[in-house]
């Protein structure tokens, strides 16, 4: 997925998104599908299932990689959504 995407756009992204694909997850991470699904099952990282698609909220992975703190942000700290000109949003499966 990120192979034509340069730093900059991955971390635009990243930080826009709320929640991110096991795939991405792994991208991201360095972290192999393995661990993040062991993880995901063992209820030490935090994730949704919508419709088909399990979703691992931003916040869940930088807490579960030790990169925030256990507290949640509140609402008017969390980044706005905004969709960037000329991309599309992903539909379908990966």
């Amino acid at each position: 997925m990120w192979s034509d995407m340069d730093t900059i756009d991955r971390h635009h992204f990243l930080y826009h998104k709320l929640t991110l694909r096991v795939g991405e997850v792994c991208s991201t991470s360095g972290l192999s599908r393995a661990t993040i699904w062991e993880a995901i099952r063992t209820g030490r990282l935090e994730s949704v299932k919508v419709g088909g698609c399990r979703l691992v909220p931003v916040g869940a992975l930088r807490r579960f990689l030790g990169l925030e703190a256990e507290t949640a942000a509140p609402a008017a700290e969390l980044p706005s959504i905004e969709p960037r000109a000329g991309r599309r949003a992903a539909g379908g499966r990966p």
